[in-house]
């Protein structure tokens, strides 16, 4: 009939219910009054998949790979189209009533949270490539782990625990049933219904006993309440044989392996030997993996007869499902938060073991194991696009799984900007800069603000718009102009790349720097010259007293500098710079810049006007300082490292400070001289250079030569007797005697005093003076000049206005009555007559 036309599906299970393959059969059309139990079978990708699953467990619904695969549409049961996806994790829903179910694997593949019985379809996904040319399509047979129940009731999971916990056991043999529910939230007592092979039974309580088994108890049972789902079935085996293998009803991924070798008396031995797969493994007791699943067996020893059980498959459970890892946004673009969860299943008897959850990007380490199965960025940025991956670990064992990889790229919000400015604009003119970007297609609605820069420096605050107008434009507009686009929170910003602006136009007048403008000869100085306007390349000229030194060209806004070294001091006077560039060829000149070189001091000597080291107390001295070397020089003298002060009553400073002249040594004159020539450059650069030391010595007469002066002075005196006496005997002869009187003052005064005190060492000359003509008298004139010599010690002061005396003998011719009054008078020794007179009136007394 045409209501039969539908697709058939036929599961197969074995004998413990454990799930082995699907079957389908398409009815819907007729070929030649045949029922096609093919569906193009030319066009499958591969067998239809079966998928079993418990309750609540995500399902994926995995793709066979090719590379050709851009489009895949997927439907259940071939008749209702539920979404189409895409490879990179895109998907189209088509069913509202999958909202929030579905998700798109990076490969087009569908993936199903939460599964319940409503999702046990037949899904068909088709292939196609680019241009929607079909390649082939994949079927997948999802079936949950539960039986059909009434969907009016509420979603609480029951499962069957037995008390002994063994699968397996004798006839006659007692065991408890229960039926445990696992809900969420708090659940209310209700009444249970149990069922066998699927035939409800009349026990209405949570738990039941069978006191002894038979053989026909043995079965499935499930359990279930009136909110909740049925449960798995649980498989009881009653057996009448010689030795059972007794296992635990369910093993999980991390349990402790206990197996019991039971014999059916108590003749058999304690001595057991256990097999898997044929192999013995020795005791039990060791934890078990999924790689532990297999058939097992057990021998045991009767008296004298070995007896072996039946095979028992084992089947280890997972404890918990591999992990996936969930991106809860199927798209993420800068700034917006981004969570990911890493997604298992408990078993349903194991729905009280604590798990623990690590997240990976990159194989790097995000975080370390804890009880949240989330992680969350809460604005998400382009370094944290790469490969994900999560682990999960039971808290109390050793059982560890981890995730697939998922690539995960962070959507651009807006794209980079770009600034788009003129390529050349005119002094004097209007500019006009723009700020482009490209929101996301999917965030059009994004609100941006643009802001604008030079050089680094904000010159428009963030705004609505992205235009930023110069008017009217100036040389300082000149430089690189960014622009950076943002949201209005900030949590995403970008910048373009720089683009620089150059103003056109002719170069105004330069100006010209000299650094430093003060330089000795063999220093260098650096001339700067810039023009605030003009567009580059720019050139320039430097000139000294109209000679070109140099000339450089500048392709940026920036400064020529030319480096000289002072040679001489020729270079120092003005100098100045000139510019131009290749939009006009008119020179700008700058305004001159004076440079100012001098020559450091150097090669001083000092010199005195007597040579060696010693001089005489009281004489003069004259020390002079010349520099061979330097301009504006100052001279300074050192008298034994002193300075001499310019207002010192000691020496005399004359020709601006070369000559220091004193007039009568002392001896505080004694010591070292030293002359210091300076010019100064700057007020923290000076140059200095020292002459050699020039020793003073002060030195007296010393004793032998007093006593050799008076030696000299009494040969002299005798001398000068000597003549008196032969010239008074010569004029005896002639006319008489001439007797003198000794005067109050005289030779004698010389020539008596022995004092060492005596102040003054006369030096006498003398000469006749012929008589005069009519005149009765002989004078004989005798001149003594006073001259200074060292005193002796100690030494006593010096008059300086010495009086010198002239004594004058005159004599008369005697007559024979003369003489002897003379004789008879006590009161006139001779007839000579002195005359003291003063250099004031020499001349007088000359005449």
């Amino acid at each position: 009939m045409a209501e039969d036309r539908l697709i058939y599906r036929a599961e197969q299970f074995d004998v413990n219910w454990h799930y082995l393959c699907v079957q389908l059969y398409d009815v819907r059309k007729y070929v030649r009054d045949r029922i096609s139990t093919n569906v193009h079978p030319a066009e499958a990708c591969s067998p239809t998949k079966p998928i079993f699953h418990d309750l609540g467990e995500n399902v994926t619904l995995q793709l066979p790979s090719h590379s050709r695969v851009a489009h895949v549409l997927w439907d259940i049961k071939n008749i209702d189209h539920i979404a189409i996806t895409q490879p990179g994790g895109i998907m189209h829903r088509l069913d509202p009533s999958y909202r929030g179910k579905l998700s798109a694997m990076g490969d087009g593949s569908l993936k199903i949270f939460n599964v319940t019985t409503k999702d046990q379809h037949v899904y068909r996904a088709e292939l196609f490539t680019k241009q929607w040319s079909h390649l082939c399509h994949q079927q997948f047979d999802v079936k949950v782990k539960t039986f059909l129940v009434d969907q009016t009731k509420a979603a609480l999971l029951t499962y069957v625990t037995l008390d002994p916990d063994w699968r397996t056991i004798f006839e006659g043999d007692k065991i408890s049933f229960t039926c445990n529910v696992v809900s969420s939230t708090a659940w209310k007592q209700e009444s249970f219904y149990w069922y066998k092979d699927d035939q409800l039974l009349q026990i209405y309580q949570q738990t039941f006993q069978i006191k002894s088994a038979k053989m026909k108890y043995s079965g499935n049972y499930q359990c279930e309440t009136s909110t909740s789902v049925r449960s798995d079935p649980l498989w009881l085996n009653v057996r009448n044989d010689w030795v059972i293998l007794q296992v635990p009803s369910y093993i999980y991924e991390g349990d402790k392996l206990l197996l019991n070798c039971r014999g059916w008396d108590s003749l058999f031995s304690k001595q057991v030997a256990i097999y898997k797969n044929d192999h013995i493994i020795g005791n039990t007791g060791y934890y078990m993996d999924a790689t532990r699943s297999g058939k097992y067996k057990c021998e045991k020893t009767r008296i004298w007869t070995v007896y072996t059980s039946k095979e028992t498959y084992i089947l280890v459970n997972e404890l918990f499902s591999v992990p996936i890892l969930q991106q809860k946004q199927q798209l993420v673009a800068e700034g917006e938060e981004m969570t990911l969860t890493c997604d298992t299943t408990l078993a349903s008897r194991k729905r009280n073991t604590k798990l623990l959850f690590r997240f990976y990007r990159n194989e790097q380490r995000l975080q370390e194991f804890s009880a949240d199965s989330e992680y969350s960025i809460s604005s998400a940025k382009h370094e944290h696009s790469g490969n994900y991956f999560c682990e999960v670990r039971a808290l109390l064992s050793a059982v560890t799984k981890k995730s697939d990889i998922v690539n995960i790229q962070i959507q651009d919000l807006f794209t980079s900007p770009e600034i788009k400015v003129p390529s050349s604009i005119e002094e004097g003119s209007t500019a006009t800069l723009r700020c482009d970007t490209r929101r996301n297609p999917l965030r059009r609605g994004t609100e941006l603000q643009f802001s604008f820069y030079r050089n680094g420096e904000k010159v428009k605050e963030f705004s609505s718009s992205n235009e930023y107008r110069i008017m009217p434009v100036q040389w300082q507009h000149s430089g690189n102009y960014t622009c950076g686009v943002q949201t209005p929170l900030g949590t995403v910003m970008k910048m373009s790349k720089a683009s620089y602006i150059s103003i056109t136009g002719a170069v105004d007048k330069p100006k010209l720097t000299l650094l430093p403008s003060e330089a000795a000869v063999g220093d260098y100085t650096t001339l700067q010259c810039a023009s605030s306007k003009g567009s580059p390349p720019i050139h320039y000229l430097f000139y000294h007293n109209k000679t070109l030194l140099g000339k450089i060209t500048t392709h940026q806004k920036e400064i020529a500098e030319l480096n000289l070294t002072i040679e001489s001091m020729t270079m120092g006077g003005p100098y100045y710079c000139a510019s131009y560039n290749d939009i006009h060829d008119q020179h700008q000149v700058s305004e001159e810049a004076n440079l100012l070189v001098i020559e450091p001091v150097a090669d001083i000597t000092l010199t005195t006007d007597k040579e060696g080291e010693d001089f005489v107390l009281e004489e003069s001295l004259t020390l002079s300082c010349s520099v061979r070397h330097g301009t504006s020089i100052s001279i300074f003298w050192k008298h034994n490292e002193t300075l001499v002060e310019q207002t010192s009553a000691l020496y005399q400073l004359q020709d601006n400070g070369t000559v220091l002249y004193i007039q009568s040594l002392q001896y505080h004159h004694s010591g070292t001289y030293q002359c210091e020539a300076t010019n100064k450059l700057s007020v923290n650069r000076t140059f200095c250079v020292l002459s050699e030391i020039q020793n003073v010595n002060i030195l007296e007469l010393s004793a032998v030569d007093y006593s050799i002066q008076l030696s000299l002075l009494g040969i002299l005196l005798l001398v000068i007797i000597l003549a008196i006496v032969v010239t008074l005997m010569y004029r005896k002869k002639i006319v008489g005697v001439c007797r003198k009187k000794q005067p109050s003052t005289g030779l004698n005064t010389f020539q008596n005093n022995e004092d060492k005190n005596t102040a003054t060492i006369p030096e006498i000359v003398y000469e006749n003076v012929p008589l005069r003509e009519n005149r009765d008298e002989d004078c004989t004139y005798i001149t003594v000049k006073a001259t200074k010599a060292p005193s002796v010690y100690p030494p006593t002061a010096i008059k300086e206005n010495v009086t010198v005396m002239y004594s004058v003998a005159k004599c008369s011719m005697e007559t024979s009555e003369t003489k002897t009054d003379q004789k008879t008078s006590e009161t006139s020794d001779s007839n000579c007559i002195y005359h003291t007179i003063t250099a004031d009136n020499i001349n007088y007394h000359h005449q």
